[in-house]
């Protein structure tokens, strides 16, 4: 009897220390399934700033080949008076580049002041100029004497 309590003794404390073993297994496999998702957070977020990364270089990169458009004003009207000028548009160009300056208009005495510099702007017309970055002003004026002139408009910056 001695002997078959020792046994049954010898049998529990293997199976307590058995059973121990599998807690303890559980419990690291539960640290390890925490660091597991842990990592897979960690890399989420990296794939966004990765992606958040690759967005900013590609707009620069069109920025770089002047490839990015901004529309300033689109098929805006403008009815003047005889020999009046009028602003159409005013914005801040980031970067240097072009305005590109496309409409109509019921005159031929027509023209566009871009900053102080003045092109003529004829009844359909699309015009390219050249900018610097800064301050950017835009009028339509005509030269006509006794009539009156309209203009429709739309101005893209380019850059």
């Amino acid at each position: 009897m001695k002997a078959l309590t020792i046994t049954l003794g010898v049998l529990l404390a293997l199976a307590l220390t058995g059973l121990g073993f599998e807690i303890n297994e559980i419990n690291g496999t539960n640290g390890y399934l925490s660091q597991v998702h842990a990592l897979e957070t960690d890399k989420a977020s990296l794939q966004n700033q990765l992606s958040s990364a690759n967005s900013q270089i590609s707009n620069l990169q069109n920025i770089i080949n002047i490839e990015e458009t901004q529309t300033i004003i689109s098929n805006k009207t403008i009815n003047q008076s005889s020999g009046q000028s009028t602003n159409v548009a005013t914005f801040k160009a980031q970067y240097i580049g072009y305005v590109s300056i496309s409409g109509t208009s019921t005159t031929t005495n027509g023209y566009i002041v871009v900053n102080g510099s003045q092109y003529q702007f004829g009844m359909e017309n699309t015009l390219t100029i050249p900018i610097l970055s800064g301050y950017i002003s835009i009028s339509f004026g005509n030269t006509n004497f006794i009539n009156d002139a309209s203009a429709t408009l739309t101005v893209d910056y380019v850059y």
